[in-house]
């Protein structure tokens, strides 16, 4: 198999890439914000500066910005990731891979993407306010007219570095999230059992509870234990099941390595295959599922056919809620799908109005539709 220090050196080249693209798209996302509070303030209207914040600093400029960079940089990470384990199994073995098309990688990071983006981009615009509150406070303490304060605020945010240092943690932090999720599905399309194991940078400037991560290999759907915090890959995001401090995320350098696992003649281990005789089995469809499957997926259809569905689902998460709202017969990869819909579950309570997370957890049949998958799909596998 292939070294960890090389898949490292590897990594640390394409993620110096991926900060480089990203950097920019968010500096020019955080200045238009700045740029719309600088628009709206004069002297005029500086005493109301403070209580028009919330509505002046705008998230559509970062959450679209976001969405490009998980989903470039995301799709870049999965092919790494999948070439690396494709590229460690000896070549008489490689007639046995199939490659799997960017575009399935691309959904699934955008999919992802607008699962936690609402969460994030909130959180990164709550920063800005507080920021620009702290200028406002620090320019309102000091012994100046109203026209002099209102011009050394503008000079304050109009700096150019105001955002750059900014820009460059979040940069870091958003392209560590997407490439490890990106690695994480790129190895899951692998036709090999896959293992994974963390990956530091040992310097001053990693944290310690990073530095003592040891390379221990789990298989690929196990968390890593770092320092009692349960985590997928570095820079998993947080969740209501699943809170991960700040502290374990922000500016993390590291990342998670995947390789295939090895039989006890050295060989990598394919995953199970569907023998012939099962295809038929295999081909046969479903209608069991219950009626609140059903009526979740026709809810959120009644909202998007009113609202529209802006920015949320990809066209296979609407395909499923108007198969559930018609009550279609569900082949067994479909309900596999919505079994394994059930990662996205922290995010089911976002209101419909608020984010994706509540309409397109309905839109795959809700809590009803996805526990029934799970059965049902351990049901079928074991018939």
């Amino acid at each position: 198999m292939a070294s960890s220090v090389k898949y490292h050196k590897t990594y640390l080249k394409l993620h110096s890439e991926y900060e480089k693209y990203a950097y920019p798209l968010i500096k020019k996302a955080l200045d238009e914000q700045i740029d719309a509070v600088l628009k709206f303030t004069d002297e005029t209207n500086f005493d109301d500066l403070e209580v028009y914040l919330q509505f002046i600093v705008q998230q559509k400029p970062l959450y679209d910005a976001l969405e490009k960079i998980y989903a470039k940089v995301g799709v870049s990470a999965a092919t790494f990731s999948y070439d690396w384990i494709r590229n460690s199994v000896p070549k008489s073995k490689k007639d046995f891979i199939t490659d799997f098309f960017n575009a399935e990688w691309f959904k699934e990071m955008v999919e992802f993407f607008r699962f936690i983006g609402f969460t994030k981009v909130t959180g990164i615009d709550q920063t800005t306010r507080e920021k620009i509150q702290n200028v406002l406070a620090d320019i309102l303490g000091q012994n100046l007219s109203r026209r002099e304060q209102a011009k050394l605020f503008e000079e304050t945010l109009s700096r150019p570095d105001f955002n750059r240092a900014r820009s460059l943690v979040i940069a870091r932090t958003e392209s560590t999230t997407a490439a490890n999720y990106g690695i994480q599905i790129g190895a899951e399309s692998s036709d090999y059992e896959v293992n994974k194991f963390w990956i530091n940078t040992k310097d001053k400037r990693t944290r310690h509870t990073h530095l003592a991560m040891t390379t221990e290999r789990i298989g690929i759907n196990q968390p890593f234990n770092v320092g009692g915090t349960l985590m997928m890959y570095p820079g998993e995001p947080s969740n209501k099941f699943n809170i991960i401090p700040a502290a374990e995320v922000v500016n993390c350098r590291c990342v998670m390595a995947t390789e295939a696992v090895l039989d006890s003649d050295g060989l990598p281990l394919l995953k199970p295959r569907t023998p012939p005789y099962l295809k038929e089995f295999k081909a046969k469809t479903y209608t069991d599922y219950p009626q609140a499957a059903t009526n979740n997926a026709k809810r959120a259809l009644k909202w998007a056919e009113e609202n529209g569905w802006g920015s949320c689902g990809t066209p296979v998460g609407k395909a499923r809620a108007r198969q559930l709202a018609n009550r279609e017969p569900l082949s067994r990869d479909t309900i596999a799908r919505m079994a394994s819909f059930k990662r996205h579950q922290q995010h089911a309570d976002v209101p419909y109005d608020e984010g994706c997370g509540g309409l397109m957890w309905d839109a795959w049949g809700g809590t009803a539709g996805i526990e029934w998958a799970i059965r049902k799909l351990k049901e079928i596998d074991n018939d």
